[in-house]
């Protein structure tokens, strides 16, 4: 349990994962607003061009076979924008708001710790440490951790409460951070 206390975030960096998280969001939010508008022209030029073969087809300058075929190619084509126009068009707030409301839980790991179930330790210590958690001459060991949580490492092995052999490479960046 002390060890969870040690791996919980400064609110200060929870504030900074916020700050770079929204304005992550924000950008990606304007892009999306961006796509949909030229998906919205792309999907009226086709209308305009199934509009046409349909105008054709009634006054018989195109066969049935012809017809068929661009009516295929253009309903395809529009059904495509037009899922493409939703998912972009999809309110990104709530899931904003989801972080928004466990991002807090950063602060205080011992907390998250103790009130999840059997299967969501088990998931957390998996995501934690990689996977790669053992107990060895009365100590937990590690070669991989979340750099996110990895900051009171050397405290942890002050306390005999977890020794980290850092494996170069795997968990190096905090993530929605930035970096």
């Amino acid at each position: 349990m002390e060890a969870c206390e040690l791996m919980s975030l400064p609110s200060a960096r929870v504030r900074k994962i916020r700050t770079v998280t929204k304005s992550s969001l924000d950008l990606e939010m304007e892009s999306n607003r961006k796509k949909v508008i030229e998906k919205r022209t792309q999907l009226q030029e086709v209308e305009e061009k199934l509009f046409s073969v349909e105008e054709k087809w009634i006054k018989n300058e195109i066969n049935k076979d012809t017809y068929d075929r661009w009516y295929s190619i253009y309903s395809n084509e529009m059904l495509n924008l037009k899922g493409a126009i939703e998912r972009l068009s999809n309110d990104q707030s709530k899931a904003f708001s989801i972080l928004e409301d466990n991002l807090n839980l950063l602060t205080d790991m011992r907390h998250v710790y103790t009130v999840s179930d059997t299967l969501q330790k088990r998931e957390f210590v998996n995501r934690v440490f990689d996977s790669n958690l053992y107990h060895e001459n009365g100590i937990y060991r590690t070669p991989t951790m979340l750099g996110l949580l990895s900051h009171n490492h050397l405290k942890m092995k002050e306390k005999g409460l977890l020794i980290y052999e850092k494996k170069e490479g795997l968990h190096q960046e905090d993530p929605l951070s930035g970096k």
